[in-house]
């Protein structure tokens, strides 16, 4: 019966340990919004995305608990994963997804010059062929008809 209850000292250690798990679920976090900010996603996909991130969550403080808690799943487990999740958050991940962003945007911005000028290249091309196509059929058609009609 007394297996449930920890020293007051050791639900502490348990506390600051779930602490140290949600600045990991912050940095997994993270990894989904990186691929966010360099794939754009539909809902559908962000809609995913954190679903499987709950799962995540789910399933390492479930096991968290097992391990530490002897399969007990206490509330300040869940409340120190949740807070240092916000502290990573709204600390080094603001920071993280800034970086990220600006870099995905100076990407694509280099990208968007290089390939939209072979595209415009590509673009001017094909239309040329087509112009020359068209007066050819046309032209021909055109000359044909007028043959017939003498």
């Amino acid at each position: 019966m007394l297996d449930n209850f920890f020293s007051l000292s050791y639900e502490c250690q348990i506390f600051l340990y779930s602490i140290i798990l949600g600045i990991g679920l912050g940095i997994v976090f993270d990894i989904f919004r990186v691929i966010r900010a360099v794939i754009p996603h539909n809902n559908f996909f962000v809609a995913f995305e954190d679903i499987l991130f709950m799962l995540i969550w789910t399933f390492s403080l479930v096991i968290f608990s097992v391990e530490l808690s002897g399969g007990n799943i206490r509330f300040f487990c869940f409340m120190g994963t949740f807070l240092g999740f916000v502290i990573y958050f709204f600390s080094v991940g603001k920071i993280v997804i800034t970086f990220i962003r600006n870099i995905s945007s100076f990407i694509r911005q280099i990208l968007n010059a290089v390939f939209g000028r072979i595209y415009g290249f590509l673009r001017h091309c094909f239309v040329s062929v087509c112009q020359k196509v068209k007066y050819f059929f046309v032209d021909n058609y055109t000359n044909l008809r007028k043959s017939k009609k003498m």
